[in-house]
């Protein structure tokens, strides 16, 4: 069924502008459109469980194929962030050996379309971060996230004072001076605060999925005690946003990026910005 609809999308898109030209968006709150059906079916259960859900739904070719994308947003208390305006959205694109595809999904205030080329799907803003195609979904610009904290090979006199902060493995591997090692910056994460940013790395540590070791470690008298755990793809920034005084950190993973918030008493995930897995979401 949501296969003879592609036609008819094809010639939306014919007048919906292509990817060079960077067409605006207008959605279309519709219960009826072609769009609307295909969503209806791709995301049924999670509008079923939402009473008074508002969808809307915009089609635009954004790879200049002559097929259109379907954009579509959720507005619903448990769609939204608190003020109602970051609502989940997503991107729906037309593959012709698996169908139709979420190839990104997340809670966005404002998205746009930007300048692409050709038989490529345009890149994407939602909010302040940059999307970039690549196969078979959206990827964030880390370049986007926050300012990159560059890190730099630890001095051993320091390797041994931080090791602990990574397990008693990580100590006795540091004091062997086998198969890890570490990298580290100081980051100033607040105003008159400072912090190490330490990952270790090494075939010991890392992983090919889950990345490496990262901890942001502050003084605690004679010893240093790890207010961030994480593992890291191979980058690090601090974000734009700020939790009590403290700056967001962003670490890169093998799907995109994490967003670390201060809680008061340490770091915690407080977003994700990953390219979408395809997956029924309730």
């Amino acid at each position: 069924m949501i296969k003879k609809t592609l036609v008819s999308l094809a010639l939306l898109a014919a007048i919906a502008g292509s990817a060079d030209a960077a067409p605006s968006l207008q959605f279309d709150s519709s219960p009826n459109s072609e769009a609307r059906r295909i969503v209806n079916v791709l995301f049924g259960d999670y509008i079923q469980a939402r009473t008074g859900i508002q969808v809307s739904t915009a089609t635009t070719d954004l790879d200049g194929d002559r097929v259109g994308e379907i954009i579509v947003r959720f507005v619903h208390t448990a769609s939204c962030l608190p003020g109602m305006k970051s609502c989940r959205t997503a991107i729906v694109r037309y593959d012709q050996l698996k169908g139709w595809q979420v190839v990104l999904d997340r809670n966005a205030e404002k998205i746009s379309i930007l300048p692409g080329t050709s038989r490529v799907p345009a890149p994407i803003k939602t909010d302040a971060v940059t999307w970039s195609w690549t196969f078979p979904a959206y990827r964030p610009d880390f370049a986007t996230l926050g300012k990159e904290i560059s890190l730099s090979t630890m001095p051993d006199s320091v390797v041994q004072q931080v090791a602990p902060a990574f397990g008693q493995g990580a100590a006795k591997l540091a004091a062997a001076h086998e198969s890890i090692g570490f990298d580290y910056a100081e980051a100033a994460v607040g105003e008159g605060k400072k912090a190490l940013v330490v990952r270790m790395n090494g075939t010991g540590a890392c992983g090919a999925a889950s990345g490496c070791p990262l901890r942001m470690l502050v003084k605690n008298g004679a010893n240093w005690t790890p207010v961030l755990q994480a593992s890291v793809n191979d980058r690090v920034a601090l974000g734009a946003a700020s939790r009590d005084g403290y700056r967001d950190i962003v670490v890169s993973t093998k799907d995109g990026a994490v967003v670390m918030g201060w809680n008061g008493k340490s770091y915690a995930v407080a977003d994700r910005l990953e390219a979408s897995v395809v997956e029924k979401r309730k």
